[in-house]
Order: C-alpha cells, then sequence, then structure tokens
C-alpha cells in the first residue's frame, strides 16, 4: 500500500463493486491494460480520479485512504502518490495535479465543474482562421499563475506571492535591459538553441559558428557579450596553438520556461482557457 496507495485502493473498491478491470477501464475512458497497470504499482491521470471514485460509489479521498474522520496529512498524500508515478510521467503527471487544483477556482466558485485538460493547445481565431495557443491565467491578490494545460503542450507558471512583494526580487533593471536587448541581437537565440541541441557542454567559438552560420569573428565577440551578461560561462583550455576560450550555457534549463512564456505572453489574439482575476490590489 505504502508503495502502490491509488493502485491499491482502486483494486479493492473495484472488486467490492463486482467491475472486471474493463469494465471499469471502458466507463472511465481508458484500456484495460491501463487499470491493470494502475493496479499493479502505476497511477492513474489525476484528472481521471473523480470518474473513477464516481464509478466505484467511493470517494476521492478513499482512493487516497482517507477512510472514516482521520485528519490526513494531504501534503503526505501527494508525496505516497508521486511514488506511484512512473519515472517518465512524473512532470506530466504533477502538472496535470496543479490544473486539477486551479481548475476548480476555489476564490468564489467551489461548484463549478471541472475543466477538462486539453487535448490540444491551439485555438482556431474565429475572426482571423489563425491557430493561438489556449492560454490559462489566474490573478489574485495572494499571487499569480500563467500557463497551458494540454496534452501536447504543457506548463505552468505558479508565482505566489511573498510577503515583500514580487518587486522585491526582480533583477536590476539595468540588468533586465542588458540581457533582454542582447537576446534581441541577431546571431543569440540561435547560439542557446544551438547549445541546448547538443549533448556536449562546452563549443569552441568556430564550431558555435558553424553550428549557427555566423561569421567566426562575429561569434567570438558575441560569445564575449553573452558571457559578460552571464547568459554563458566559460573556461581557457589549451590547444596546440595556444590558449583558447570554449563557451557553456549557464542555465540551459532556464531558457525553456523563458521561452515558453514568451510565446504565451507574445500571442497576437489570446484565447484563455481559464481567465479569473480576484484582485483588489494592483500587481506591484
Amino acid at each position: 500500500m505504502e508503495n502502490n496507495l491509488i493502485g491499491g485502493q482502486i483494486m479493492k473498491f473495484r472488486k467490492a463493486a463486482g467491475l472486471t478491470q474493463e469494465e471499469l477501464g471502458r466507463s472511465v475512458g481508458v484500456s484495460t491494460q491501463a487499470v491493470s497497470r494502475w493496479e499493479c504499482g502505476g497511477a492513474p491521470d489525476v484528472t481521471l480520479l473523480p470518474a473513477i471514485a464516481d464509478r466505484l460509489g467511493v470517494t476521492i479521498d478513499a482512493l487516497f485512504g482517507r477512510e472514516g474522520s482521520e485528519t490526513v496529512d494531504i501534503f503526505h498524500l501527494v508525496r505516497k502518490w508521486t511514488h506511484t508515478i512512473p519515472k517518465e510521467q512524473a512532470l506530466d503527471q504533477i502538472n496535470r495535479l496543479i490544473w486539477a487544483a486551479v481548475s476548480q477556482v476555489p476564490f468564489g466558485f467551489r461548484n463549478v465543474d471541472t475543466l477538462p485538460y486539453l487535448e490540444s493547445c491551439k485555438n482556431m481565431s474565429e475572426q482571423r482562421g489563425e491557430q493561438s495557443v489556449s492560454c490559462s491565467k489566474l490573478e489574485t491578490d495572494d499571487g499569480v499563475l500563467f500557463g497551458v494545460f494540454a496534452n501536447d503542450f504543457s506548463y505552468s507558471t505558479l508565482c505566489p506571492r511573498p510577503e515583500e512583494g514580487y518587486a522585491a526580487y526582480f533583477p536590476e533593471k539595468e540588468t533586465t535591459r542588458e540581457v533582454c536587448g542582447l537576446l534581441s541581437q541577431p546571431g543569440c537565440l540561435e547560439v542557446i538553441e544551438f547549445m541546448m541541441r547538443q549533448l556536449g557542454q562546452y563549443y569552441a567559438p568556430d564550431v558555435i559558428a558553424d553550428g549557427t552560420g555566423m561569421e567566426t569573428d562575429a561569434a567570438k565577440a558575441l560569445l564575449e557579450k553573452m558571457t559578460r551578461t552571464h547568459l554563458l560561462y566559460d573556461i581557457e583550455i589549451g590547444m596546440r596553438d595556444g590558449m583558447e576560450n570554449v563557451y557553456a550555457l549557464q542555465d540551459a534549463g532556464a531558457f525553456i520556461p523563458l521561452l515558453y512564456l514568451i510565446n504565451g505572453i507574445s500571442q497576437e489574439k489570446h484565447f484563455y482557457y481559464l481567465n479569473y482575476g480576484y484582485r483588489q490590489k494592483p500587481l506591484l
């Protein structure tokens, strides 16, 4: 039970209800094999839990072992649940858990039906006939959320408001201007994407130039600027013809949410799958 909390509960309640794995799977829209995987140590998509509980005639609490009037630490239950998720599904399922929470909008609309996870993030604009990303936005005086919740493209940025306010953790304005200005220079994003496509870490200027279609001298000048702003870091290595600097991304993973957010906020026509504002104060 410790390592298969939900799966063990599903098996117990399924048998008590006299259902086969096939019958349970069909009623919630999954295969027999999926139900078998849950009961053998996997975990269902968190957005399926209401349907599973309804079909088994139990509460969602019961699927988590919360039976009777005992008080259970929900954080402990979630930790136990994460241990049942296959490693390759962990981040996706955690994002779905975030969606399952925010889609209920527990700020005055507690009885709203759960919004389903989208099949595709793309929404067709009625006016232009063009596709745009279906974003979700939640703003309260306690924090903000911005993200996309779809099977083909999914992310969430959840920012609880610090006691000191958001601005206390903003970078210096000159730093922001310098970094954004550098990102806008021709070749900078190409350098970042080139390095993110490689398995190696450090690259010489001529290799980067070849990979981005830049002249070597232009690449060297850009790499030096990116190093000064800490987008890259460099080390000096000994070569046959002397010492040479090679470069690596300072924090490759940080560029993914940055570019995702730019993709979201720069849509010409927004389609908000969830757009909820409950602020009575300005953001800053």
